[in-house]
């Protein structure tokens, strides 16, 4: 029997010009074929080994879409078990804000 696991996911809504980014996920990731390619969804990903969820959430803020935020509240949490990987992903989902809105062009 394979081994139960447990992921964490965090996703940040952030709130710009009264207007809320979201991104296109790309058909490959990392070499490989990407999960939901072409959908519509807001930066995030997997919080790594010794990462906190809000340092998780700077850091895939930073990598995906360029941006410093600032995490401020949990809005929502959900999970789901994927048999096929024996795996239960748990997302949460923050509210950020930009620590410099000054200094971006969106």
């Amino acid at each position: 029997m394979k081994e139960f696991r447990n992921k964490l996911i965090v996703h940040g809504l952030m709130k710009i010009n009264n207007k809320y980014l979201i991104i296109k996920r790309s058909f490959i990731k990392r070499g490989k074929p990407n999960v939901y390619p072409e959908y519509w969804d807001i930066p995030g990903g997997s919080v790594e080994d010794f990462e906190t969820p809000v340092e998780a959430l700077i850091r895939e803020a930073k990598e995906e879409v360029n941006l410093d935020v600032e995490v401020k509240q949990i809005i929502h949490e959900d999970s789901n078990f994927d048999k096929g990987k024996n795996t239960m992903f748990t997302r949460l989902v923050y509210i950020c804000t930009l620590k410099n809105t000054n200094d971006y062009v969106i």
